[in-house]
């Protein structure tokens, strides 16, 4: 008989099988190939919906990860292309700019506004030359005073500050002045009692806000 030899633990599960199928083994244990056959058969069903039941948890899975991803790229894209556009807008906003104030021999009888500009930018470079210490530097930056200064409190200060000149080369008081930024706005005039100025060069590189 095919029962011998069986271990008692694979017959109990073959004999739980049968029972389900409603057979029963035969008397005194024996097992027919049938019985085996049938048995393997119904644990075959079982698998195949289990695979199949896993296959597809799988492919869901699989499905609901290509669209998070998918969806996740098209966010990134756009804030991308968002990012460009911005870039773009911006460098089309700001126009760079240079502006140049320049006189010679000019007389100057009390007041004489040089600049008056808005954006964001750098006076470059500021040259004044005259036969006369007699006048005063007025610079506002950003609606903050930043110098209401004479020659002569140039020239003591100037030794210690970098960006400042102020010096007499034979008779001819000589001030220059660089690197002064500012982000909204910049005014400059000198102001004086009546002088001629050799030389007013003024030239400033700035941009629209």
């Amino acid at each position: 008989m095919l029962s011998e030899g069986i271990p008692a633990s694979i017959k109990r599960r073959i004999d739980d099988a049968l029972s389900k199928t409603g057979k029963q083994s035969k008397e005194n244990n024996a097992v027919t190939i049938d019985d085996i056959a049938l048995v393997l058969t119904n644990q075959l069903k079982v698998f195949d919906k289990l695979f199949a039941s896993q296959t597809l948890s799988i492919n869901q899975m699989f499905n609901n990860q290509a669209k998070i991803q998918s969806a996740e790229q098209q966010s990134n894209n756009k804030k991308i292309n968002d990012a460009i556009n911005k870039i773009e807008v911006d460098i089309k906003a700001y126009k760079k700019q240079t502006y140049i104030y320049e006189k010679n021999s000019h007389r100057v009888v009390s007041a004489l506004n040089i600049l008056d500009l808005r954006g964001s930018g750098e006076i470059e470079e500021i040259l004044i030359k005259s036969q006369s210490n007699d006048f005063t530097i007025v610079i506002d930056i950003d609606d903050m005073p930043q110098y209401q200064r004479t020659w002569a409190e140039l020239n003591e200060i100037s030794e210690d500050l970098d960006g400042i000149v102020a010096v007499n080369r034979s008779g001819t008081y000589i001030i220059k002045l660089s690197n002064l930024f500012f982000s909204n706005k910049i005014k400059m005039m000198i102001s004086t009692s009546g002088t001629t100025f050799d030389k007013i060069y003024v030239r400033c590189s700035y941009g629209n806000t």
